[in-house]
């Protein structure tokens, strides 16, 4: 936590440890969340919430997505912010849903906002969507008619 690259060839030496002793931990169940627990609070990091991840994403969405279109950056970015907020990471899995949650979210918004300016981009006129309707008087392909 705190930005620093841990290996865990240098854990043992780091924490102070017989090596031989992490080959008997347990990595999964109640012992290592105890001991992420521990971690959390000498850190003085908390675990993530819903509404943390909510505010992850309209973070990424309206800040980041706008100016970065590179997935690493913007997990890079993700996960600096989680830093600043004191929040633990989010396991890998859940960074790439909220990476994809984020740019769902600025793509919707832009393409509402380019929708909504439409109308101010061209004059007030109403423009077809759709199929291009020929001028007064022109024949569609395949009309009765039609020179081929």
């Amino acid at each position: 936590m705190g930005g620093a690259v841990v290996r865990l060839d240098d854990l043992p030496v780091d924490v102070k440890v017989d090596p031989a002793l992490f080959a008997e931990y347990r990595w999964s169940g109640s012992t290592i969340e105890y001991h992420r627990a521990q971690i959390r609070e000498f850190h003085g990091f908390r675990e993530v919430t819903v509404g943390d991840e909510d505010k992850l994403i309209v973070w990424l969405a309206a800040g980041m997505c706008p100016v970065e279109m590179s997935r690493d950056r913007l997990r890079s970015a993700l996960l600096a912010r989680c830093r600043e907020v004191k929040a633990e990471p989010p396991a890998p899995g859940q960074v790439e849903r909220l990476l994809g949650a984020a740019e769902s979210m600025f793509e919707r918004d832009f393409t509402i906002a380019t929708v909504e300016r439409r109308p101010a981009l061209t004059g007030n006129k109403a423009v077809p969507v759709g199929r291009p309707q020929p001028p007064s008087g022109a024949r569609l392909p395949g009309a009765a008619g039609e020179l081929r």
